[in-house]
């Protein structure tokens, strides 16, 4: 059956059109449904592909800002290949594509294919589901809404996150005093603030727990598991279904998450396409 592409310039227009596509899969598109909602709220330049089939929605991608990678959303693999032939007819070119395992396999190596370029992938995520809670020790304190005062510590966490995993630290002030004025950032506190953790806007009955971080000195005291496992626990008396990426390469972070009970849904790829630069992973993953 025939799949017809269609572009989208504003993002306020792909949501509404794709919106009972997407909430089919609120886990594995949590990451699409949250860039849209911020690309709504603030506005930057974005791009926008929705397939349909017999006039309802199959697929979905989207590129915001426009050097980051294309996003794909959960869809039947062949899909991501009309994408990719749509999205290159129109003369696009791409630096990277990021979406589940088997479809953005299939994108990647369409788009090759058809651009006559090489690809490889570049990094591996696992998105994780708490279903459950599993009790564990913890340390002195508790875990404690982010404040205002805290604003100059998290931003040298912010910036030291990001540096260690990679991406780039842009704009960061602006963007934790967001975070931190919408009650999202979160600490654990025994009489100095010991680590950061944060929790998306619900999308979807959703909550994406992010940016997991404990500088250095202090490291191996139990501070994140505990953060993170009462965050978790936090999402869940409130109707949520919590969720949290990791990189595959970090065997350490991988051990915890699934102590405190969380559980593996998805596999995640990056890949990065030899003719174009860089790619860059969005600051609010």
């Amino acid at each position: 059956m025939t799949i017809a592409v269609m572009s989208y310039q504003a993002p306020d227009l792909a949501r509404d059109a794709a919106r009972n596509f997407l909430n089919l899969e609120p886990v594995i598109n949590n990451l699409i449904i949250t860039l849209l909602e911020a690309r709504i709220d603030r506005p930057e330049p974005g791009r926008y592909w929705i397939a349909r089939q017999n006039g309802e929605v199959v697929g979905m991608g989207l590129q915001s800002p426009l050097n980051y990678p294309l996003n794909l959303t959960a869809m039947v693999p062949d899909v991501a290949a009309v994408l990719a032939d749509a999205i290159g007819a129109e003369g696009y070119d791409l630096a990277a594509a990021a979406g589940e395992a088997r479809i953005v396999a299939r994108f990647a190596g369409h788009w090759a294919e058809r651009c006559k370029i090489g690809t490889h992938p570049v990094e591996g995520e696992r998105i994780y589901e708490a279903r459950t809670i599993s009790s564990g020790a913890e340390p002195p304190g508790r875990m404690e809404q982010a404040r205002e005062s805290d604003l100059t510590l998290l931003c040298e966490w912010m910036v030291a996150f990001l540096t260690e995993i990679g991406d780039p630290a842009d704009e960061v002030a602006a963007y934790v005093a967001r975070r931190i004025a919408a009650g999202e950032i979160w600490v654990w506190n025994d009489g100095e603030v010991r680590c950061m953790s944060a929790a998306t806007a619900p999308a979807i009955g959703v909550s994406r727990v992010q940016y997991v971080y404990t500088p250095p000195s202090n490291r191996r005291r139990g501070y994140a598991e505990a953060l993170v496992r009462n965050l978790t626990g936090h999402l869940r008396r409130g109707g949520l279904r919590p969720i949290l990426f990791t990189q595959l390469g970090n065997p350490s972070s991988n051990a915890i998450y699934r102590r405190i009970g969380y559980q593996a849904v998805a596999e995640l790829i990056r890949y990065r396409f030899d003719n174009s630069g860089g790619s860059r992973r969005d600051p609010t993953d």
